[in-house]
């Protein structure tokens, strides 16, 4: 799965509400960590350094075109079997289905 066709799903579902309202970065960290992601990987799918992708995941509320993005790379970069799975990962974070534990 390419950046491009990600970003226009994940914009899609977001321009339908299918993601939880202004998602926080700690939201997105939880979605990549859901899926088994490095931060690194990330990084290189986003095209900046891991200090970047650190500052997106320490952020409050990022803006929706970054979390946009940020979607799109975790999907670009999922194992195949976890093939759009970002927005998933994050519904499962936000509505706290992800075990605390794990928080």
């Amino acid at each position: 799965i390419g950046v491009e066709s990600s970003e226009s799903t994940t914009t899609r579902a977001m321009n339908k509400h299918e993601l939880p309202n202004r998602p926080t970065g700690l939201d997105l960290k939880f979605a990549r960590l859901s899926l088994g992601i490095q931060a690194r990987e990330v990084a290189e799918s986003l095209g900046v350094l891991p200090q970047r992708v650190s500052a997106i995941e320490a952020s409050f509320h990022p803006s929706p075109p970054m979390v946009a993005r940020y979607l799109a790379a975790l999907d670009a970069v999922a194992p195949p079997e976890e093939a759009g799975g970002a927005i998933a990962s994050l519904h499962s974070v936000v509505d706290g289905s992800v075990g605390e534990a794990g928080r």
